[in-house]
């Protein structure tokens, strides 16, 4: 995957933005844009190209201006417009004080209620599927559980099905998030959180570095730094680099790391295939 595309120069921090006077912008460039009823094929492909560039001019100029703008509009416009998505999950985390095999999981997930269903496909660790649904299972104490499949063809001889905490011991053993963190919206709450706390400290520094890929989608490259301090402290990682899809301004890739320089990976996450709102009922999330 070729992660990063051409890397911009100029370094820019967290200024004020006219985010308003962007969208109209925006608003403006795809009402002007919209296709005649009929058209020739080449006409069409050729318009189609010219009102994808139109649409995404003043995005771009929002990222060079004001990258945290843009990750702003980006997780309102998530909240507006996706309900559900299926997509391929490549995961690799540094879990103490190894770095775990990459890993390829399913996903299918909703947000309402919170559903999320995992089915390991490429390196499985501790365990083969997992669902969780928000509310469904609560222990005695008010703890959410969710159901899993342990891995190993002697354990699910076993126990086919067990109901864990999500943030149990088995949970952060495997891995750095749970499963009510994972999806677009918690990555960008979590963002959120990150980034407030950085600027009520004077420290956050997030910048646009241009045009990237991911599984042969364009993206906005952001990057962010901040002074990370180790697992224990209050950032969590020095170095972020952010793949926002240049069409749906969704987050397909994270990669963090905990120094500038790339030299020691956090935890990698890109999401492929993806495949946005497709209607799950509450039959996709059963065990």
């Amino acid at each position: 995957m070729n992660r990063l595309g051409a890397r911009g120069k100029t370094i820019l921090r967290v200024s004020p933005v006219v985010v308003a006077g962007l969208a109209i912008l925006w608003v403006k460039c795809t009402t002007a844009g919209m296709l005649p009823a009929v058209m020739l094929p080449v006409q069409r492909a050729q318009a189609s190209s010219r009102l994808s560039a139109e649409r995404s001019a003043p995005l771009a100029l929002l990222a060079r201006r004001d990258p945290l703008g843009l990750v702003r509009l980006a997780q309102e416009r998530c909240e507006r417009q996706i309900r559900d998505y299926s997509c391929v999950f490549i995961r690799q985390e540094r879990i103490g004080d190894k770095l775990t095999p990459q890993q390829h999981i399913e996903v299918l997930y909703r947000n309402e209620p919170q559903s999320v269903r995992m089915t390991w496909i490429r390196n499985e660790d501790r365990v083969r599927r997992a669902v969780y649904v928000e509310g469904r299972l609560v222990d005695s104490d008010g703890a959410e559980r969710a159901l899993v499949e342990p891995s190993g063809s002697l354990v699910r001889i076993a126990a086919k099905k067990l109901a864990i905490p999500i943030h149990g011991a088995l949970a952060q053993a495997s891995s750095r998030r749970t499963i009510d963190q994972f999806g677009f919206s918690a990555m960008f709450k979590l963002m959120e959180s990150v980034n407030k706390l950085a600027l009520d400290r004077g420290v956050l520094d997030i910048r646009y570095e241009g045009p990237g890929r991911v599984d042969g989608r364009a993206t906005y490259v952001l990057v962010r730094h901040l002074p990370y301090s180790g697992p224990e402290g209050e950032f969590p990682d020095a170095r972020l680099v952010l793949h926002l899809d240049q069409e749906w301004l969704l987050p397909v890739a994270i990669y963090s790391y905990a120094d500038r320089e790339e030299k020691e990976l956090l935890g990698s996450y890109v999401l492929t295939s993806v495949k946005l709102n497709q209607n799950f009922d509450d039959e996709t999330f059963a065990f």
